[in-house]
């Protein structure tokens, strides 16, 4: 399966941390799934559901949204309770018809800072750090 490897890719050079993967076929829906490599480096995935989607729009050659949020150990800050705020990285692609487009920062940015019900901008996350997405390859139907 062709969401297999791309999903376990973009989580191998991704920031260590906790993985969340969000895919959404645009405009329609998305389907968001904790993912893992597991020692000896498998894909581990907690909603099955994400990759079978992901393959269905490969499939049909959709656009697709592909976000991975990773919850770093590093500390952002201490609120005003005194907890404890993790940096979380995010890293996203975009998909059509076989071709994988890396996401820069300043993009991420420009797209997790709007308000997808008006546009209109708003300000960052606290402890969200907008990361340059690295060139993924969709490999062909027989390789694995």
């Amino acid at each position: 399966m062709r969401a297999r490897s791309l999903l376990k890719n973009a989580v191998l050079f991704a920031a260590p941390g906790v993985h969340v993967v969000t895919v959404t076929g645009l405009p329609d829906r998305s389907v968001t799934t904790l993912v893992a490599v597991d020692h000896r480096g498998e894909l581990v995935l907690e909603d099955a559901e994400a990759e079978h989607y992901l393959d269905v729009l490969l499939e049909e050659g959709s656009l697709v949204s592909l976000v991975l949020h990773v919850l770093s150990t590093e500390v952002a800050f201490t609120d005003s309770q005194g907890s404890e705020v993790l940096v979380k990285h995010v890293y996203g692609w975009f998909i059509e018809d076989g071709t994988i487009t890396p996401v820069t920062a300043a993009e991420a940015f420009d797209i997790g800072c709007v308000d997808p019900n008006t546009g209109e901008p708003v300000p960052p996350q606290p402890g969200v750090r907008y990361e340059d997405a690295w060139p993924l390859v969709l490999e062909d139907e027989g390789s694995s």
